[in-house]
């Protein structure tokens, strides 16, 4: 291990030597002298580096696949030149096209198509009629409204919320509560739902809470009449009080309506109101996805609508 061949064999020369000792076998009369080997001369050989590779390294043939279905060969031809002469070999490379999937073919023939002509609503819709599963026509469904006019309006429908049902739903509702010979009578001047304006009335100042209520009012401190409504519990005097006094009162009104009510749709009216399309998209339980989708829908506006369903899509995607 690392030595070279002569040292090894001018080991075995030196104990071959000393196996013998100085004796004087020819009776010479003078010792042997050391056994010496000749030293073999090698010739260093100058390699010259080559111009080109030779030509047995050549490939004859080969193949390789590429892109697009294409098929790439190449291969050494032998030409046939005038008589007496040697026969030339030429490389020729073949492109093929190599076709397995026959209807994928067709399929993108078809897409391309309609990307060159625009119509993607009408191929959209053989792709609905065409579906074989409720859940391949929802899918073609969704594609389809983000060409249509009004995709918003579009989307509510597909979610279920079609504005013409609810409003029939809601006289239904309002006929059942008032009775049947209730109708909504949209054409009424607004004079006619305001308290009559004959006769006298009383202006109270006593020490109760109407009386302080009137004070405040005759003074012009709307914000103390509201407090004093939202005391007594009379939200809807709060409200239309607050709407006198201003938009800065009416919003801290609303804030502390939102505080003091707890009904089952307290949270959605407080987002409605107040604007806070985020709390509903954070907030809403997972299995009402498709109600705060619709309400974001309805209410959020165009630069944080994408932003308001990536949100929702990731908290169904993680939970």
């Amino acid at each position: 291990m690392g030595g070279s061949t002569d040292g090894l064999r001018q080991k075995q020369v030196d104990k071959l030597s000393s196996s013998f000792g100085n004796l004087d076998p020819f009776g010479t009369g003078q010792p042997l002298p050391p056994l010496q080997i000749p030293q073999q001369t090698t010739q260093h050989s100058i390699v010259l580096p080559l111009k080109k590779p030779p030509k047995w390294i050549r490939r004859p043939v080969g193949a390789s696949f590429s892109f697009g279905g294409k098929l790439v060969t190449f291969g050494n031809v032998k030409v046939h030149s005038q008589q007496g002469a040697e026969q030339q070999q030429q490389q020729h490379v073949f492109i093929s096209q190599v076709v397995t999937e026959k209807e994928f073919l067709n399929r993108s023939d078809q897409l391309q198509q309609v990307m060159q002509s625009q119509g993607f609503i009408s191929y959209c819709q053989k792709k609905i009629d065409a579906s074989q599963t409720e859940f391949e026509k929802n899918v073609w469904s969704f594609l389809k409204v983000n060409f249509e006019d009004d995709s918003r309006g579009k989307y509510l429908e597909l979610l279920g919320y079609r504005k013409d049902d609810l409003g029939k739903k809601i006289a239904l509702a309002l006929n059942k509560m008032d009775g049947s010979d209730v109708h909504i009578k949209e054409e009424k001047h607004e004079y006619e739902f305001l308290p009559p304006s004959g006769g006298t009335f009383n202006i109270s100042i006593s020490g109760d809470i109407d009386g302080l209520i009137t004070q405040a009012l005759l003074t012009g401190n709307f914000e103390s009449a509201v407090d004093l409504c939202l005391h007594d519990n009379r939200m809807a005097d709060a409200i239309i009080l607050a709407i006198a006094g201003g938009q800065e009162l009416l919003a801290r009104t609303q804030r502390k309506y939102f505080a003091k009510s707890q009904s089952k749709i307290t949270r959605l009216i407080t987002a409605v109101v107040m604007q806070n399309w985020k709390e509903i998209v954070q907030s809403c339980d997972l299995k009402n996805w498709r109600e705060a989708l619709a309400a974001v829908l309805t209410y959020a506006k165009p630069d944080e609508f994408s932003a308001l369903c990536d949100l929702l899509g990731a908290r169904l995607e993680s939970e």
